[in-house]
């Protein structure tokens, strides 16, 4: 079984598609950005420094790997060359990713945004779902297969389907 990688702007579902996709597949190990901060810097809203959060996200997903777990992978992925970067990262664990895109209305997840404890600021989820529209994820980008979902699809029967088309 492929591990998976979330794309979307804040607010667009991907925890709770985490979530949701760790009742469909096998041994589920869920590698979160913000619990990875909250556990370095002690709050999730730090940014921190990237090589340090990086470093961290790499020896918890190869721990996982080794482990014989599936990873799913909850982080925005909104640049493409963050994507590249990461599959590279990735690159010698020699295992098939699955990319998921979560194709959620800007105005739903600014939405969603005023409901969360931690606040994005307006502007950076504008600026990450204009990214995304601008430079979508591809096939051609290294994964094994991307898959759109659309916010009514987060829920264990579309999951399952979308992953047994493959």
């Amino acid at each position: 079984m492929p591990h998976h990688l979330l794309i979307g702007p804040p607010g667009s579902g991907k925890t709770t598609f985490a979530q949701v996709l760790a009742t469909v597949v096998p041994q589920p190990w869920i590698v979160s950005s913000d619990r990875i901060r909250g556990q370095l810097y002690g709050d999730p809203q730090i940014q921190g420094a990237w090589p340090e959060i990086e470093a961290a996200m790499r020896d918890e997903i190869y721990t996982a790997v080794a482990q014989g777990q599936t990873v799913i992978y909850d982080a925005t992925n909104a640049r493409q060359a963050n994507r590249l970067d990461w599959l590279a990262l990735m690159a010698p664990l020699q295992q098939q990713w699955i990319a998921w895109q979560l194709d959620t209305p800007l105005e739903l997840c600014l939405e969603r945004n005023q409901q969360r404890d931690r606040i994005v600021p307006p502007a950076i989820i504008e600026a990450m779902a204009n990214v995304l529209i601008t430079h979508p994820p591809t096939v051609s980008e290294g994964w094994h297969s991307l898959i759109p979902i659309q916010p009514q699809e987060v829920n264990p029967k579309t999951v399952r389907e979308k992953l047994a088309i493959l």
